[in-house]
């Protein structure tokens, strides 16, 4: 056609007019070819949303399964099945959100680019499953933050509660080892009072429990009414022993008070009058009858202890309690034993005082017969005057009479003073003999302080009444006189029981102050073990509780807790930023592959040129947006040293990895980019090039070739 022209408009018009043709034939190629792939994307969206589909209908029937499965657990291991599980769903809900968000993202071009009803209709449908996704995400977030928060409680519940439990244990086999041991009484009963009070104190901190752990109320509150009743039946058993051992207590201080009354009755009952001022018969007899009152009395007594020792042997008190009550019954039976041989002895020698006194008055009698007989046939048989016979007689008779009275009074002194010395002697072998026996008692070195205390008092006690009984025979001893009138000197046995009493009771003296010196520091020892039980049982307390105190801190808890859902909230919205401009950053790679093939052929270039201008402004936004995220970091790690939280340093290392391999990607894909831009910018010189040298060569052929069209055809071809 162009040949058959000679005018040059009419050629310059069908010129424009076949670059027109050609212009909208590229056109219709173009939409063609867009139609062609929108068909295929409507297609591949298809495919793709019925398989997220899928996936996400069964992540929300998974999500309600498991909330459900969250409200209604009730123990630790399940929750620590459940939790990761949670977590690992809420990832899962991630990747579906990424993946249906991508989708989204090309439904929405899609719809923009080519308004079907069925884009659309699938666009809702995304909506709708994004809104319900997010909804169960919501609700499962909720609920897996209160099951963490009931997972720790219930976790450090456990923790008290297997705790009081050892204590419990603990308390069962101190109680059941303190019978067993060899303690006093009194130490038992102060070990029960201790007991006691921990109980209390137990107790009350248990009562307060309820109130630390406020999300897990109905859980724990069986196992601690288990604590309570657990520490109330050790109560009642330590309440029941406390009876009993101060029933026992009440029980042996009532013996000992009983013999301890009779040991001060023998000591009052074992006092005599001195024999020296009993010369006539009647004192001899009062006092002879007073001797059988004493014995009457002792046997009474004997009886008493007796009966006291059969009560002791079938009483419940403890094996060594009973054993040194027989022995001080023992003891006090020795005394008995020892007072009776003595009232014995002195029965005898009063007996045998009373048999010569009565044979003294039956001689005196029978002299005074004799002299009355004699007086009687003098004055009957002979008349003298003026009496002198008879008076010669009478003063006979009482010369005679006084001096066989001297003579007897000297016979009877010198029979009483032997009679004295050997009673006097029988006493110092008497008295000797008691210190023997009690020389030959030795202290048990197993019993208690209080106990060996008591043993040294009773036996002090005793001593003294050996010291006055020594010095009431010396006493005696002093007042015997030889015939002449001088004193006896005192027998050599006297200073020799002088010497042991004063021996026994520096010995005595001496085991007292030692005995002293080691309950002082027995008391010592155990006011610094009461001290460090005290101490102990307080950091024990600490320890248990310190994970407990810093839970009921609700203020410092709450405020971080909120700080740290402030942080994670504003990490997650940064990584949901950088995960739209990932997939913005796809769409935009797959546009330009897409456009690629175009710009050889000089078509839309300036699409090209506003997605990289696009491209810089979202790369500096990037830059913008990447120290705001380095200083979110340094919060979260203050924040993470802080709580002591090591998931979320670790989720925003995980974010910062794939923020940098993001950056990575966009840095390699803005390479390609610009690669490209280097092409576009040759091509956009040589089309310039070629313009001018098309311009150049129009010129030329209309001056050389003279509108041969198809020479310069040919020159066009080669040149191309």
């Amino acid at each position: 056609l162009s040949s058959q022209l000679i005018d040059t408009n009419e050629r310059e018009r069908v010129r424009r007019r076949l670059n027109e043709i050609i212009r909208r034939w590229t056109q219709l190629e173009q939409d063609l070819i867009g139609e062609e792939e929108n068909m295929e994307e409507m297609k591949n969206l298809t495919e793709l949303y019925n398989n997220i589909n899928i996936t996400c209908e069964q992540w929300l029937k998974q999500t309600r399964n498991l909330i459900n499965e969250l409200i209604n657990t009730r123990n630790v291991e399940i929750f620590d099945q459940l939790i990761p599980k949670a977590k690992n769903f809420l990832f899962e809900y991630q990747t579906s959100l990424e993946n249906l968000q991508r989708l989204r993202n090309r439904l929405n071009r899609l719809v923009q680019t080519n308004r079907t009803p069925e884009a659309a209709q699938k666009l809702n449908e995304v909506d709708r499953l994004l809104n319900e996704m997010t909804s169960h995400r919501e609700n499962l977030e909720q609920r897996l933050d209160l099951s963490q928060k009931m997972h720790f409680q219930l976790n450090e519940f456990n923790k008290q509660y297997l705790f009081y439990e050892q204590w419990l244990e603990n308390i069962q086999r101190t109680y059941d080892t303190i019978t067993e041991q060899t303690l006093t009484t009194d130490e038992k009963l102060q070990r029960y009072h201790d007991i006691q009070i921990e109980l209390d104190k137990r107790k009350q901190i248990i009562n307060t429990l309820i109130h630390d752990y406020p999300q897990i109320v109905q859980l724990i509150s069986i196992p601690i009414q288990q604590l309570i009743g657990n520490i109330e039946r050790i109560k009642t058993n330590v309440t029941r022993k406390q009876e009993e051992y101060e029933n026992q207590n009440q029980q042996q201080k009532d013996y000992r008070t009983r013999i301890e009354f009779l040991f001060e009755w023998l000591k009052q009952t074992h006092k005599y009058e001195p024999l020296s001022d009993k010369r006539d018969l009647d004192s001899l007899q009062r006092e002879h009858a007073r001797l059988i009152e004493k014995r009457q009395l002792i046997d009474e007594k004997s009886h008493d202890i007796d009966l006291l020792l059969r009560n002791i042997n079938s009483s419940n008190l403890p094996n060594d309690t009973l054993q040194r009550l027989r022995q001080e019954i023992e003891h006090l039976k020795e005394r008995f034993a020892e007072t009776v041989i003595e009232l014995e002895t002195r029965t005898t020698f009063i007996k045998k005082t009373i048999k010569d006194v009565d044979e003294q008055q039956r001689k005196h009698r029978t002299y005074q017969e004799s002299l009355n007989k004699l007086s009687s046939l003098v004055q009957h048989d002979y008349q003298i005057p003026g009496r002198s016979i008879e008076d010669a007689l009478k003063a006979l008779d009482e010369q005679m009479i006084k001096f066989e009275s001297q003579n007897e009074e000297r016979e009877r002194r010198k029979r009483q003073r032997e009679r004295e010395w050997h009673l006097f002697m029988d006493e110092i072998n008497l008295l000797q003999d008691k210190l023997n026996t009690f020389k030959q008692r030795k202290i048990n070195t197993q019993d208690s302080i209080e106990e060996q205390l008591h043993f040294i008092r009773m036996q002090n006690q005793e001593l003294d009444q050996y010291q006055d009984e020594l010095s009431q025979l010396k006493q005696h001893g002093q007042t015997m006189c030889i015939e002449d009138g001088s004193s006896m000197p005192l027998p050599s046995e006297i200073h020799l029981l002088q010497s042991m009493i004063t021996f026994l009771r520096e010995q005595f003296e001496q085991r007292r102050q030692y005995l002293l010196q080691a309950e002082r520091s027995r008391d010592i020892y155990l006011n610094e073990c009461k001290l460090y039980e005290d101490i102990f049982n307080l950091t024990m307390e600490r320890l248990s509780r310190s994970i407990q105190i810093a839970s009921t801190n609700h203020d410092t808890r709450t405020c971080y807790l909120k700080h740290h859902h402030d942080l994670e909230k504003r990490s997650n919205d940064l990584q949901d930023k950088i995960i739209e401009q990932t997939i913005y950053y796809e769409y935009l790679l797959h546009e330009i592959q897409k456009q690629l093939p175009l710009t050889k052929r000089l078509l839309h270039f300036e699409q090209i040129q506003a997605a990289f201008v696009l491209y810089e402004d979202l790369r500096q936004r990037l830059v913008v947006i990447e120290p705001e995220l380095l200083h979110l970091n340094d919060e979260i790690q203050n924040l993470c040293k802080e709580l002591n939280v090591v998931s979320l340093e670790n989720d925003i290392v995980n974010v910062k990895d794939n923020f940098i391999r993001i950056s990575n990607d966009i840095r390699e894909k803005f390479d390609s980019h610009r690669s490209a831009t280097v092409i576009v910018n040759d091509i956009k010189r040589n089309l310039a090039n070629l313009e001018d040298v098309l311009s150049q060569c129009s010129i030329e052929s209309r001056t050389r070739y003279d509108g041969d069209i198809s020479e310069m055809k040919d020159q066009l071809e080669r040149m191309m």
